[in-house]
């Protein structure tokens, strides 16, 4: 009997032994796999950037001067529906060349853009998409002090022009206008009419996306308002919607399809009275198929450290006199520049800056109570160990003077 429970006694230590073993040995299992996993992860996150060229900060900037204040009541209103948020985690970003850019030493611009013939063939495309008829073809060049910007090739049919550039901007005009249909206001200046207005964007969409190609539209109209608050108007404006991040922010850009409305002009009273008529298509499509490589960038932390060192583009009169500090900071975005000198097109962090409204003249003053006055300033998102130099604020050499709205 004795025996029998010395025996019961050590089968039962062999049991809890054997059960604490195994419990041990799959917690290390476990635990050996989760750093598997972790080892793997961190494994296929690292990338190679060794054969990435270093590139050449734009010294331009052009197209984002600042010499006039932008207004708002808050920040938000200046972001313009970009997609990209301070949650979103990105750390690569593609880098292009621009098929057209200014050659500062030849003070002409260069590259290469659509040629004729597939100028034409979008031509013709919207023709048939739209059913219109075409009475003759044109190509046009525009040019700029003696120099030939860009070319064009230009479609006249009834009661519409088409205009397709070499940089792949379309530009439909409608002479007499496109009615709207019975319910649709078009009221560009009244901001209580925001929602008539997206529901117009919306119509527009329906009705001429499909002839862009653009299958996924997403509205990205914003309000641009003048000093007195009051003088405010929309910009009816939409891009292609991507489930990729990266490609979303790219065509919020450079795919994007905008509209304008149809007006009279009254002389007594020196203003524009819109008309309910569609009178103008902008369809952009940049050629970005250049691509240099994906480049690691830094967040919207680090752009912001670099922002208060001076790290920063601003093409402002107000260097000597003012410096962003923590306290004028009102947002930031992450965008591309689309500057037509810049040989490469990359991305940079937007910093929108609250500015002392008594360094602006008189007449750009806000003059509406709670209005505020901002300027952009931009800090490079690419690394600085593959930039040929960083910014320095008040450093502006290289700045050319010829401006292009380029949007």
């Amino acid at each position: 009997m004795k025996n029998k429970k010395i025996l019961i006694f050590i089968l039962t230590v062999i049991i809890l032994f054997l059960a604490v073993f195994t419990a041990c040995t799959d917690d290390n299992a476990e635990q050996v796999e989760i750093e598997n996993i972790k080892i793997e992860n961190i494994t296929e996150s690292a990338e190679d950037y060794s054969n990435l060229p270093i590139l050449e900060l734009n010294p331009f900037l052009g197209t984002e001067s600042n010499l006039y204040p932008y207004y708002a009541y808050n920040a938000e209103d200046l972001k313009m529906k970009n997609p990209w948020s301070e949650t979103d985690i990105i750390t690569k970003m593609p880098v292009f060349e621009n098929n057209i850019y200014w050659d500062s030493v030849r003070n002409r611009f260069e590259g290469y853009g659509l040629s004729k013939e597939e100028a034409v063939e979008i031509v013709e495309n919207i023709v048939s998409a739209l059913d219109l008829t075409l009475n003759s073809l044109d190509t046009h060049s525009f040019e700029y002090n003696t120099l030939i910007i860009a070319k064009s090739v230009i479609a006249y049919c009834d009661n519409a022009t088409i205009n397709v550039n070499f940089d792949n901007i379309v530009n439909i005009s409608f002479e007499n206008g496109i009615p709207l249909p019975d319910g649709y206001n078009f009221s560009i200046y009244d901001i209580s009419k925001e929602q008539e207005v997206n529901d117009v964007l919306q119509y527009w969409l329906d009705e001429y996306a499909y002839v862009f190609d653009i299958k996924s539209p997403v509205s990205s109209m914003w309000i641009n308002r003048m000093a007195d608050g009051k003088s405010t108007f929309f910009v009816p404006k939409a891009y292609e919607r991507s489930d990729d991040m990266v490609e979303n922010i790219l065509n919020f850009h450079f795919k994007t399809l905008q509209f304008m409305a149809g007006f009279d002009y009254d002389n007594e009273t020196d203003t524009l009275i819109y008309n309910n008529t569609l009178y103008l298509i902008i369809y952009s499509n940049k050629n970005l198929s250049q691509k240099i490589g994906d480049y690691p960038i830094i967040d919207a932390k680090q752009a912001k450290e670099l922002l208060l060192r001076g790290n920063c583009f601003s093409l402002t009169p107000f260097d000597e006199k003012f410096t962003p500090n923590e306290n004028n900071i009102a947002g930031v975005e992450l965008i591309y520049n689309k500057d037509s000198y810049a040989e490469i097109i990359m991305p940079y962090y937007c910093f929108w800056i609250e500015m002392p409204p008594e360094l602006f003249e008189e007449d750009m003053r806000p003059t509406a109570d709670g209005l505020k006055t901002y300027l952009k300033f931009l800090v490079p998102a690419i690394k600085s160990e593959f930039l040929d130099r960083m910014p320095v604020w008040g450093d502006n050499t290289g700045i050319i003077d010829i401006q292009f709205n380029i949007n």
